[in-house]
């Protein structure tokens, strides 16, 4: 498919992911994307990515050479494309999210009467949503992290009351790309939170009573699977 043309080429031109990325003016993580057939570039792009590994766009598509390229056909084949992955990926995201409820069921369940005495539900947690015009994460995935900070927050915080969480997805692409010891096919995104800890010092040993801004949670997955936390703190 397209996106093991792209990696083989790349790769064939000894070019990194974030060497053709900054060629391209995307982030790597777009890139990632291509290559592991989760998004398509648009024909302006995928013609930019021949021009840079020296080849054509025909064969990055794994057809054979055309005289030329017609872009109107180009795009209603990238847009084939992106369906064909559209259905993939949501068949993929139903099976993770199956997976998910399952194991919320077998290991949540058991500490539901716990769970349920350390959550203010009177109390409204905002959050704040900002991405780029070309998102590397759409704001389902970005929602999902959150969901996951805040179960994870629940679980561990209690007596905490959380305020608020954010995502800027400029400030969290550029330090999630400085993160290291992740494997190729895991992808990373940083959430920041507000909350108050309670009268009571809270079991991460946090003072009593002390309100806690842009504290940061480093979210990680394997590219179409859930999210989970892997370092936290200011």
């Amino acid at each position: 498919m397209l996106g093991e043309n792209i990696r083989e080429l790349r790769k064939e031109k000894g070019i990194t992911q974030e060497e053709l990325a900054v060629r391209l003016h995307v982030v790597r993580q777009t890139v990632s994307k291509w290559e592991k057939n989760l998004s398509v570039p648009d024909a302006v792009t995928l013609q930019n990515i021949a021009d840079e590994l020296d080849t054509d766009v025909s064969r990055l598509l794994g057809e054979v050479p055309a005289v030329k390229e017609d872009r109107n056909e180009l795009a209603q084949q990238l847009a084939r494309i992106n369906e064909q992955l559209a259905v993939r990926n949501r068949r993929s995201r139903r099976i993770w999210t199956v997976i998910a409820v399952v194991f919320a069921l077998l290991i949540l369940i058991p500490a539901a009467g716990a769970f349920f005495g350390a959550v203010d539900y009177s109390h409204h947690v905002s959050e704040a949503t900002t991405l780029t015009d070309d998102p590397v994460y759409t704001e389902t995935e970005v929602r999902e992290a959150f969901d996951t900070v805040k179960t994870y927050f629940n679980k561990n915080y209690k007596g905490c009351t959380m305020e608020s969480l954010s995502y800027d997805e400029t400030a969290s692409v550029s330090e999630a790309e400085k993160l290291t010891g992740l494997s190729a096919d895991e992808e990373a995104l940083i959430i920041l939170t507000t909350f108050k800890t309670g009268k009571k010092a809270s079991d991460t040993g946090l003072p009593a009573e002390t309100r806690y801004k842009d504290w940061k949670w480093v979210l990680v997955r394997t590219a179409g699977g859930p999210w989970r936390v892997l370092t936290e703190g200011r």
